[in-house]
């Protein structure tokens, strides 16, 4: 990535910093480097301290000490990006820290009146720390076509500070003195740990960046052999003459995650979509994990998975079932069996499943409606459909998803006819029941596709469409088939 933007920085960053709160908690493993938790943080080198004046002498001392509370860091996080000025802000906040310490020495004395008293301590220390808050600025440098942050005039602010000494005349004295030593030692610590953490993670994520570039190429290469002429505009590739169709990438807009608002959606309980639910109908899949983020963010969609309603009498005796592939596992019904895959499952159990899995996930029932005649002739080309689910039951879920959505949106030809991932089954299976025509590939076809946000599937039946996305309730609910 030796070329970037404000907001491609912003996303990668975003992607980092959104990591953190996991990270001085529990630590992280990125691309094989290992980030241990930063709570405790251990303070190997000493703090010291010394005060000379008329009336007041101190030295103070404070070895091995270990900060605790570090896992309190607020998810609230803020940063900002500024190339022209070449630097990265940061700040976050922590509610209550202490320092705890088992090797404390203090030594002086102190002038009342006309006597000195003799000071002296060799015990344990503790402070507490209210509301610390950081504000770490970064430059952004450039090694190896990556960006790096190098730490750069960061500070630190203590609300308050309480120690648990009992002579509050010292007290008194020593307590800014340490609040701006502890501040500026911290500052120092987390500026350096967060700098190489969300170094190492912006690393892996261009380094990500680069495969799909180099992914691109390849499947370039591939349309050219093809015969595609890129100077040619009636070859041009639907992925690059519009946006937002089927086999047309929409626009990402990496800060903005698309989602289900299940204040305002329909409802349907999950016993009523079951008894409800016919052939042709999708079931959408909002997933909250890491992977389907993704998929929601780079397709600007709602939803990261898409199944196919199947239920008809020859087919698991005219049970509610969906047809799908997956790389999750779940309970076959043709081939009995737990296994990712493409495979033909129950839609009560498949749906309880997922959300086993992601309780956190939405979903939603898309009724496909359609004209009498239409439903005639579905139900006459169904046989079509019956025939596929024999033969593709049971083969692999798809290799390489990324690859393959690639290939539908630059329109080459996919010489293995039986790589499939969600959308492209699904859609594959409506152009068998001839609800779809087959002018694009199926695997031109994405989740967001059969999402209320696309208007332009190509249905055979000018009168059909999908109905409003309903969200599934009441899943965990007890059904009798």
């Amino acid at each position: 990535m030796s070329v970037m933007d404000n907001t491609e920085l912003h996303s990668i960053l975003e992607h980092g910093i959104s990591k953190l709160p996991e990270y001085f908690k529990e630590g992280h493993t990125i691309a094989g480097k290992h980030f241990p938790a930063l709570d405790p943080f251990v303070l190997d080198s000493p703090l010291h301290a010394s005060i000379n004046e008329d009336k007041l002498h101190l030295d103070i001392n404070i070895k091995r000490s270990n900060f605790l509370g570090l896992s309190s860091i607020s998810p609230d996080i803020k940063f900002n990006v500024d190339l022209d000025k070449g630097v990265v802000d940061l700040k976050f906040m922590f509610s209550e820290l202490s320092l705890k310490s088992e090797d404390f020495d203090l030594k002086g004395d102190y002038k009342v009146l006309i006597r000195r008293r003799k000071i002296e301590a060799h015990d344990h220390i503790g402070l507490t720390l209210k509301s610390v808050c950081f504000d770490l600025r970064y430059k952004v440098g450039v090694s190896d076509k990556l960006p790096e942050l190098m730490p750069d005039n960061s500070s630190c602010h203590i609300e308050s500070m309480d120690f648990d000494l009992d002579n509050h005349f010292i007290l008194e004295r020593i307590a800014k003195l340490f609040k701006n030593k502890i501040s500026a030692r911290l500052a120092t610590f987390l500026e350096q740990k967060t700098a190489a953490f969300l170094t190492q993670k912006m690393a892996e994520v261009c380094t990500a960046h680069q495969a799909v570039i180099e992914k691109l190429s390849r499947l370039y290469a591939m349309k050219k052999a093809q015969g595609f002429d890129i100077h040619n505009v009636e070859e041009t590739p639907r992925l690059l003459a519009d946006f937002g169709g089927v086999g047309q990438f929409p626009l990402p807009l990496f800060w903005e995650l698309p989602s289900v608002d299940v204040n305002t959606a329909p409802h349907i309980r999950l016993q009523d979509a079951v008894a409800q639910a016919e052939t042709g109908d999708v079931i959408l899949f909002a997933g909250s994990a890491d992977s389907s983020k993704r998929i929601r963010r780079l397709t600007q969609s709602r939803f990261s998975h898409v199944v196919v309603v199947v239920k008809e009498p020859g087919i698991a005796d005219g049970k509610a079932c969906i047809w799908q592939a997956t790389s999750s596992h779940h309970q076959g019904i043709l081939v009995d069996k737990v296994r990712p895959g493409i495979q033909l499952n129950y839609l009560d159990t498949m749906v309880k499943d997922y959300l086993g899995e992601d309780a956190n996930a939405v979903i939603c029932l898309r009724k496909l409606n359609i004209s009498a005649k239409g439903r005639e002739q579905l139900q006459q080309h169904f046989h079509k459909l019956s025939a596929f689910i024999t033969e593709m039951d049971g083969k692999p879920y798809t290799d390489d998803m990324d690859g393959l959505y690639i290939m539908g949106l630059m329109e080459i030809d996919n010489p293995n006819k039986e790589d499939f991932f969600c959308a492209g089954l699904v859609a594959d299976a409506l152009m068998k029941l001839e609800v779809l025509n087959s002018n694009l590939r199926q695997y031109q076809y994405a989740p967001r596709d059969f999402s209320e946000a696309q208007a332009n599937l190509p249905f055979t039946d000018s009168a059909a469409h999908f109905g409003l996305e309903t969200v599934i309730t009441d899943i965990n609910a007890d059904i009798v088939r």
